[in-house]
């Protein structure tokens, strides 16, 4: 927490990665609004948690993970299936298997021609996508370039998410990027180049072993951010139709 303050200008319910995104967006703009942060999870903030290895055995953590399901699936038999939602600050990203994906090009400007508003568009959208991340590659362009060929204009080198491909891969990866080539399939040397399509190994958002998650874009806030964990929201304050607090904890934050 960085104040005691109860009165601000944003509340901000859930600390995953949009609504740590929006709130370091907010707190860093020009003005200096009083921006505050509520998730019900914990902190996650743990070295051990930001292991990249731990990035397979984190969703089983029952205090990370609000272990949903989905409905019983027609089509599967009857079976409920696993919907993991990360708990704690950085919401999934922390419990994720760490990909950094983006869609496709094409998808985006559908975006844009259904709501009539450019800004969705790839142009536009990629442009928002180098803004978050810092682009590292050159240990797999050395061993693995027959798989990986990123064009610097693609990525970011500045943002807050240190992201890129692993310096050692797993030692199946190759034989079967191999295998899909000799079938017929394209090897799609960056796919998130906007042309996914093909096989090629996938961006990872870790760094010298460190992982990156949302929790990465609250580094650093300023004081004018407030965050608060273990703190479930029970219920919207309204004013007409203007939601102006919130209740948490038994205590009103407006």
């Amino acid at each position: 927490m960085a104040n005691n303050t109860k009165e601000f200008d944003f509340i901000i319910v859930g600390g995953g990665p949009a609504g740590c995104t929006i709130a370091s967006r907010l707190a860093s703009c020009s003005e200096k609004p009083r921006v505050l942060l509520l998730e019900a999870g914990k902190h996650n903030d743990s070295e051990d948690l930001m292991v990249d290895g731990q990035r397979w055995t984190t969703l089983q953590q029952p205090g990370m993970n609000w272990g949903y399901t989905t409905v019983s699936q027609e089509y599967c038999n009857g079976r409920q299936l696993d919907y993991s939602r990360g708990r704690g600050l950085g919401g999934s990203t922390a419990i994720s298997f760490g990909f950094w994906t983006v869609g496709c090009r094409g998808d985006y400007d559908r975006w844009a021609d259904l709501v009539d508003d450019p800004r969705f568009d790839w142009v536009h959208m990629q442009a928002r996508f180098k803004a978050l991340e810092s682009f590292q590659t050159e240990d797999a362009e050395a061993s693995y370039g027959d798989y990986v060929s990123p064009r610097r204009d693609d990525h970011g080198q500045h943002g807050p998410l240190k992201v890129g491909y692993a310096k050692l891969w797993e030692r199946d990866i190759v034989p079967m990027l191999d295998i899909f080539r000799d079938a017929g399939f394209p090897i799609t040397r960056d796919l998130n180049s906007g042309n996914p399509l093909g096989i090629g190994p996938v961006i990872n958002s870790c760094y010298q072993g460190r992982r990156t998650t949302a929790i990465t874009l609250l580094q650093n806030s300023s004081n004018n951010l407030t965050t608060i964990t273990e703190c479930s929201v029970e219920r919207l304050v309204l004013e007409g139709k203007r939601v102006i607090g919130v209740e948490a904890a038994g205590a009103r934050l407006d």
